[in-house]
């Protein structure tokens, strides 16, 4: 990955890490990774991890949602470690 895009996607986490401190999104770890959700169980649910970058899933429930995510980290980070890029470490 080139250094600019390396840094734009590390700026891109940092400011939607630093929205989830504030509050802005209610979280909980899956795989060691902190995952932050929005939504509700009339319109669905979604959810990202700023960690991972472009890491995001949703379900019509929040339980269906969470289950999901588990599975997008794990195919997120086996497409990290295929293409050769650095895994993050775990939150």
């Amino acid at each position: 990955m080139n250094k600019k895009l390396e840094a734009s996607r590390k700026q891109a986490s940092k400011e939607l890490r630093e929205d989830a401190i504030a509050g802005k999104y209610p979280h909980k770890k899956i795989h060691g990774y902190d995952v932050y959700f929005e939504g509700n169980d009339k319109e669905g649910w979604n959810c990202f991890c700023p960690t991972l970058l472009g890491c995001c899933s949703a379900g019509d429930t929040l339980t269906s949602c969470k289950n999901n995510m588990a599975e997008a980290i794990e195919m997120h980070l086996e497409g990290m470690a295929e293409d050769g890029l650095e895994i993050p470490p775990k939150d």
